[in-house]
């Protein structure tokens, strides 16, 4: 069997030789192919499942975006869904769509809109959608994962910052 050597580079410049076979290196792309191919058939069905949740919901009115003291964002559709574990935002062609819990009191669903308002403000569903994307290229990578965990909950506190800097001292 033919084999070819590989290089395992390490801290400091150094790199350890080892041999792989062509029927192993074939196996392990095989594999890496078979968890990619999972990963997406998974995050596609998941995303399904929360379009789902985010459409079972009822549209806002003009009267209730009045009576929450917003305006009604361009692009931007809000529905008030029940039984929601958290609210969110979903990319769509062309537009956004916020799925607020209906379970909210008034000054909790104000702030969370706007706080959501502002993941689209500053495009986080796209970043995270290439996060996603990267994370599952390179899957075994423990740094990515941390990496993705960590800019989650930066944008979070971005959001959170930027609603309250519009809010003021009250």
């Amino acid at each position: 069997f033919p084999y070819t050597t590989l290089f395992r580079s390490l801290p400091g410049g150094w790199t350890i030789p080892f041999p792989v076979s062509s029927e192993a290196a074939f196996a392990l792309i095989c594999l890496g192919c078979f968890c990619l191919m999972t990963s997406l058939v998974l995050a596609f069905y998941s995303d399904r499942g929360v379009n789902r949740l985010a459409r079972s919901g009822v549209e806002l009115d003009q009267a209730r975006y009045r009576q929450l003291g917003v305006t009604k964002p361009d692009k931007v559709v809000v529905r008030l869904c029940p039984n929601l574990p958290t609210s969110f935002v979903i990319r769509s062609w062309g537009r956004h769509e916020i799925a607020l819990q209906k379970e909210l009191s008034q000054e909790q669903m104000r702030l969370v809109l706007l706080h959501e308002r502002e993941h689209v403000n500053r495009h986080d569903p796209w970043i995270q959608g290439l996060a996603v994307t990267v994370v599952c290229l390179y899957f075994w990578n423990p740094v990515l994962w941390l990496a993705y965990h960590l800019t989650r909950r930066d944008m979070e506190l971005a959001c959170d910052r930027r609603v309250l800097k519009q809010l003021g001292e009250a």
